[in-house]
């Protein structure tokens, strides 16, 4: 009821409180990047909005597909061999939606291989993937970076309309 008491009731939490959290619970929303079953243990890649965090799910805990939405809640840990240095111990996996079908390109693969009409023709699901999504990143980082030191100058920066024939 956020809207009627103005508090949040429901915090996800982003790969950047990960060290902070570390020893508590907390829930996380993304989409399931990829699944990985390796002898009695699965896990799950959740892609954030701020980047990827690894989930383990014990064997009997039924695993959504990929690119399903989900909100994930479990215990934070230290692990040196997961992304960012810690994972979650899954306690608990909510589906809030499952793609109707499967991804035309695989999303999570580290290469796409993908001529350049047919990645521009599938932009939006292209830009799925980290490698792709990388690229944007750093170019956001360079902008940032001209930005900053530019209003450190006093600089003004200015909008001006454009026309578009």
């Amino acid at each position: 009821m956020e809207h009627m008491t103005g508090k949040k009731t429901d915090f996800s939490a982003r790969r950047a409180d990960l060290p902070r959290l570390a020893g508590q619970t907390a829930t996380f929303h993304g989409a399931v990047h990829a699944v990985r079953e390796l002898g009695g243990v699965s896990f799950l890649s959740l892609r954030t909005r701020t980047g990827v965090v690894q989930c383990v799910c014990p064997p009997e805990m039924e695993l959504p597909p990929e690119e399903a939405t989900v909100k994930v809640t479990g215990f934070i840990r230290q692990e040196e061999r997961a992304p960012g240095g810690y994972e979650i111990a899954a306690e608990r996996i909510q589906v809030l939606s499952v793609p109707a079908e499967a991804m035309p390109v695989p999303i999570s693969k580290y290469k796409l291989k993908l001529n350049l009409d047919t990645e521009l023709s599938l932009r939006p699901l292209v830009l799925r993937n980290l490698r792709k999504r990388s690229i944007f990143k750093l170019q956001e980082g360079v902008v940032r970076g001209f930005r900053e030191y530019l209003t450190q100058e006093d600089f003004t920066e200015i909008h001006t309309p454009k026309i578009v024939h």
